[in-house]
């Protein structure tokens, strides 16, 4: 046998122990009541023990409350010992048994004790432990029987019935035996209990560890931080980030260490999502983002993104550089021919033996090259370097019923349906008509040759939660998977006089304009439809 507990099954029976001693110290006090009654013939029971009954009442009330006494003053320091407890079992199956004996044996109406020993001590110490104290009880419970049977005058009584104390005997054997029944279903239930909890334990433990692996294997920096702006936790990176003495941060100041967050932390409430700092003593750049967590505190998460941003830069001029080529080779691509056409007809001119009704005709090509070279330049400065938006408030249905009568005036064959619903939308008035004209005129260059049933033009708009949207759709031919892809690229164009910049320009004022503009195809009708749509403002 140990002698010793280990410290958890040592907490729980520490617990259990003063519960029980407690409910000891009750019953002996109850008993005493009973007993005080008794001496002031408050109430007069049959069948207790007569000889030198004061004497033997003492003996038990001074072991029932002296020994639970000093079972409480010597708990702390016996505790991890075995021997500690089953000195209690031992006590407390004497006094019990001894106490049944004074108040009529299988009679006594304390009987009920015996069960609530055998179920406490079978259910902190196992099932065979009770069957080893039911044992101990029934035997002594049958031979004290026997010894009231043969001696009832002890009881103040000149004969007991045999038939009654076997029957009380019965019903105690059959009452232990179900309370053993019981105890070994509640530790049945006790050990699925401590299973499943186990299993959590673990599956715990298991998550702590991953969480810890987790925390401290960012490459990120992470820390948490009070209301107060105090460090509470931060992983391996943030300490290194800090420095030497990273380790030590802890329940420190966050801007003592770095002082470049003290704006963002000052107006950490109204934040954007991510966020960009600039460390001057560190020669960093850092991306963070404060994540507020309630009472705990907030989560600032942040990472060196200084190479990154260099590399960015790079990228970006090498875009700017590749965009400025190919638009060089756009524009010249498109300005070679009606310089051609100019080139050719001064030198038709030059050699100066044309009729006079030729050399109009050759001036007037010259002059409608230079328009289209005029127009082309125009686009592109246009494109290139378009003005900045002027900000107001548009009602939407102004505008674009303004420029559908317009339209309507240019392309008479065409039919402008407008399903509108009153908006008004945060724009530049000049940009919002460049835009939604340009749309209009390729919508009614598209479905101007069409049947007549197809020259059609639907524009409608909708208000959404988060975004307004204006639609403009066509009937026409549509576009080919191609052309759908690079109709927003410059110089791409379908028509044989265009300059490829139309639908660029209007995408890149709505850009400017916080605006997105979309095209798809209708694959089971004819046409497309060009979507203008931008968050709604309040």
């Amino acid at each position: 046998m140990h002698t010793g507990l280990d410290d958890s099954l040592a907490a729980h029976l520490r617990a259990s122990f003063l519960k029980f001693t407690a409910s000891r110290l009750g019953l002996v006090s109850v008993c005493f009541l009973v007993v005080v009654a008794e001496w002031f013939q408050i109430s007069v029971r049959e069948l207790v023990f007569i000889p030198q009954r004061q004497i033997l009442y003492g003996i038990f009330f001074i072991l029932g409350f002296g020994v639970n006494i000093v079972y409480i003053l010597l708990y702390k320091k016996y505790i991890h010992q075995w021997i500690f407890y089953i000195s209690q079992i031992i006590f407390d199956v004497i006094i019990s048994i001894f106490w049944i004996f004074l108040t009529g044996v299988t009679f006594s109406p304390f009987i009920f004790i015996v069960f609530i020993i055998i179920f406490y001590y079978g259910k902190f110490y196992g099932i065979k432990n009770s069957i080893i104290i039911s044992i101990v009880f029934l035997l002594a419970i049958f031979f004290t029987s026997c010894f009231q049977f043969y001696y009832p005058e002890y009881w103040g009584e000149y004969h007991i019935k045999g038939s009654y104390i076997a029957y009380n005997f019965l019903m105690i054997s059959i009452g232990i035996l179900l309370v053993n029944g019981l105890v070994r279903f509640q530790s049945h239930s006790d050990i699925e209990i401590l299973k499943k909890l186990e299993a959590h334990d673990i599956a715990l433990k298991k998550s702590e560890e991953l969480q810890k692996k987790v925390f401290h294997g960012l490459d990120t920096c992470l820390m948490i931080i009070d209301n107060q702006g105090y460090i509470t936790s931060l992983n391996a990176a943030a300490a290194a980030e800090i420095g030497p003495n990273g380790h030590q941060a802890r329940g420190r100041p966050l801007l003592s260490f770095f002082p470049e967050f003290t704006p963002f932390w000052e107006s950490r409430q109204e934040l954007p999502l991510r966020n960009i700092v600039h460390s001057i003593s560190r020669e960093k750049v850092y991306g963070f983002r404060l994540t507020p967590l309630g009472s705990e505190g907030w989560i600032l998460l942040f990472s060196d993104i200084t190479e990154i941003q260099r590399l960015e830069r790079q990228v970006q001029e090498m875009e700017r550089f590749v965009a400025v080529a190919d638009l060089a080779a756009g524009l010249a691509h498109e300005m070679k021919n009606p310089l051609a056409g100019i080139k050719t007809s001064l030198q038709l001119l030059m050699a100066g033996d044309l009729e006079e009704n030729h050399r109009q005709r050759l001036a007037q090509v010259m002059v409608r090259d230079v328009d289209r070279l005029d127009a082309l330049v125009h686009d592109f400065l246009v494109f290139a370097r378009p003005s900045e938006p002027c900000f107001e408030a548009i009602h939407l249905i102004s505008v674009v019923e303004e420029l559908a009568e317009t339209i309507r005036l240019r392309y008479p064959r065409v039919t402008l349906t407008l399903q509108l619903v009153e908006a008004v939308w945060v724009f530049d008035r000049i940009h919002l008509h460049h835009i939604l004209s340009n749309l209009l005129i390729n919508a009614c260059q598209a479905v101007e040759s069409s049947p007549e049933s197809l020259r059609e033009i639907i524009i409608a708009n909708e208000e959404l939660p988060e975004t307004q949207e204006l639609r403009i759709r066509d009937f026409g031919p549509g576009m080919t998977a191609d052309l759908l892809r690079r109709c927003f690229d410059p110089f791409v164009t379908t028509k044989p006089h265009g300059t490829g910049l139309g639908l660029a320009i209007a995408r890149r004022l709505a850009v400017q304009n916080g605006a997105m503009l979309q095209v798809a195809p209708h694959p089971d009708s004819r046409g497309v439809t060009f979507t203008l749509s931008k968050p709604r403002t309040t």
